[in-house]
C-alpha cells in the first residue's frame, strides 16, 4: 500500500510539473526593476557615419568668451563636419528603450542618444549629450529639439553651443541649433 500511495504521488507530482501554466501568455518584458542582480544584455559594437551641420544662415546670439569682450565681427554661427564613429548600440526593450553611443575615431570625444517612450507608446522622448569636434570648432549640445533612433540609424535636432578653434573666428562662440544624423552597423564593420 505504501508502495502505491509513493508512486501515486511520484506521478501526480510529475503530471503537475510538465503541465502548461494556467496563468496566461508569460511576460516578455519585466513589469519592474530586476533585484535579481541579472545585468541588462550587453551593447552591441558596431561602427558608423554621420553627418553634422548647423543652420546655413546667421541663427545665433555671439556668447563673448573670458573677460566679457564682445567679439568685433558679426559671425554667421556655421559650422558643418563629417564623422566617423565606432558605436555601442543597447535596445533594452524594442518598443520603448533605445541607447546608442558614438565614439569618433578622431577624437576622445563623444555622443550619447537615449529614446524612450511609456508602455502606452505615448510620450515618446529622445535624448543626445556630448560633444561634436570639427576641424574648427567644437560643439556642446545642450538641448534635444526631437529626432528619431532605430537599428542602424539615427536622426536628431539639437541646440548647442559653437566655439571656433581655428580660423578667422578662433575664440569666438555662438549658440545655434543643429543637425545630426547617421548610419551605423549593428555587430561589428563599418
Amino acid at each position: 500500500m505504501r508502495c502505491c500511495i509513493a508512486a501515486i504521488t511520484a506521478l501526480a507530482f510529475l503530471a503537475v510539473g510538465c503541465s502548461e501554466p494556467t496563468s496566461g501568455p508569460a511576460k516578455l518584458y519585466p513589469s519592474g526593476p530586476a533585484f535579481d542582480g541579472t545585468p541588462p544584455p550587453p551593447p552591441i559594437t558596431g561602427s558608423g557615419d554621420a553627418a553634422f551641420s548647423t543652420c546655413s544662415e546667421f541663427c545665433g546670439e555671439l556668447v563673448p568668451l573670458g573677460g566679457g569682450v564682445s567679439p568685433t565681427a558679426i559671425l554667421f554661427c556655421s559650422a558643418n563636419t563629417n564623422v566617423t564613429f565606432n558605436s555601442s548600440y543597447l535596445r533594452n526593450d524594442p518598443e520603448t528603450d533605445e541607447w546608442l553611443h558614438i565614439d569618433p575615431l578622431d577624437v576622445n570625444r563623444h555622443v550619447i542618444i537615449h529614446e524612450t517612450q511609456y508602455i502606452d507608446g505615448s510620450n515618446k522622448k529622445i535624448d543626445a549629450v556630448g560633444m561634436i569636434v570639427g576641424a574648427d570648432f567644437t560643439f556642446k549640445i545642450t538641448q534635444t529639439n526631437g529626432g528619431t533612433l532605430n537599428p542602424g540609424s539615427f536622426s536628431v535636432n539639437i541646440h548647442g553651443i559653437v566655439t571656433y578653434t581655428a580660423g578667422e573666428n578662433k575664440g569666438q562662440s555662438c549658440e545655434t541649433d543643429a543637425f545630426f544624423s547617421g548610419f551605423f552597423t549593428i555587430g561589428g564593420g563599418g
